[in-house]
């Protein structure tokens, strides 16, 4: 029911069961991470063959497990909060990162822009946006290392649990949609005016260049400036596809991605073309909601002109 609260439990149980678990994993006689392993395999042993340099990268290491075992806490108390992990969820986090995820692990410690990153989002720990401070580390630090690391956390290992969709962003229904569409609107230079999901939907100087390919078929290439703490700003980019759904053509479909598997379905709910008899300047009107390995029903809407 949305007018209840889910029940939280306090992050110190979960980060201190954490703790326990990994320096009680990492000291063990039996396991891959025991500092005295000479297996030449382990990616730690470089990392751990200067005294200084083993302790930087055992804190490492716990750093960045209790990071990602504080993604499955709530970050608040309203009805759209994840659900609740407990404290053996957050030590299963740790040990299936330091288990499965060496390598990874071993290369974000040597990585400035990984560690970071980490550093970042430890930082969002229980401020009232944490989500989305969360969200603001990975634009600013994001690079292959941590995607790689990303990669193998949540999808690979399923180290992660998934966020489930709490129905801020539904499928909307059809009734509510454009009646025709026709993708040949997307074509040229579109900008972003208008969002309605901080998270997503309100970065500077968000331009996409559009192209159609072929009636129904549609390449997007997306940019959008992120700042930087000191004030400074740089582009991102990314390119996606769509194609139109043939039964509802209101939806546009970006489906089959490699990077955590994200889908992102686009519905249009208005437009206008160009030369259009009530002399409307041209815009889209565009709801969408999506998933990844990470995430179930993230959502937004943007108006394009």
């Amino acid at each position: 029911p949305t007018s209840s609260r889910p029940a939280t439990i306090s992050p110190s149980r979960v980060i201190a069961s954490t703790r326990e678990s990994v320096i009680a994993y990492a000291s063990s006689s039996d396991n891959q991470l025991n500092l005295n392993n000479n297996n030449d395999n382990n990616p730690f042993q470089e990392l751990l063959a200067n005294n200084n340099l083993g302790k930087i990268a055992t804190s490492s290491l716990l750093a960045l497990t209790l990071t990602f075992s504080s993604l499955s806490l709530p970050t608040s108390t309203s009805p759209s909060t994840i659900p609740p992990a407990n404290a053996a969820d957050g030590a299963a986090i740790g040990l299936c990162l330091l288990k499965k995820c060496q390598l990874p692990l071993a290369k974000c410690i040597l990585n400035p822009n990984c560690l970071a990153n980490v550093i970042c989002i430890n930082t969002c720990n229980g401020k009232p946006d944490e989500t989305g401070c969360q969200i603001d580390c990975g634009n600013i630090f994001e690079n292959d290392v941590v995607g790689d690391f990303n990669k193998c956390a949540v999808s690979d290992m399923t180290c992660v649990p998934q966020r489930p969709d709490d129905g801020s962003y539904p499928v909307p229904p059809k009734e509510k949609l454009v009646k025709k569409f026709d993708t040949k609107l997307f074509n040229g230079r579109w900008y972003i005016t208008a969002g309605q999901n901080k998270l997503f939907d309100t970065f500077p100087c968000q331009v996409h260049f559009f192209t159609e390919t072929e009636k129904g078929k549609f390449f997007g290439k997306l940019n959008w400036r992120i700042q930087e703490p000191d004030g400074e700003f740089f582009t991102r980019d990314a390119l996606q596809k769509f194609v139109q759904d043939p039964k509802n053509p209101a939806h546009m479909i970006n489906h089959d991605n490699e990077y955590l598997h994200y889908k992102d379905d686009w519905y249009i709910v208005d437009y206008a073309e160009d030369g259009n008899k009530e002399g409307v300047p041209p815009f889209a009107f565009v709801y969408y909601r999506g998933e990844n390995d990470a995430w179930i029903g993230y959502g937004g809407a943007v108006v394009y002109t």
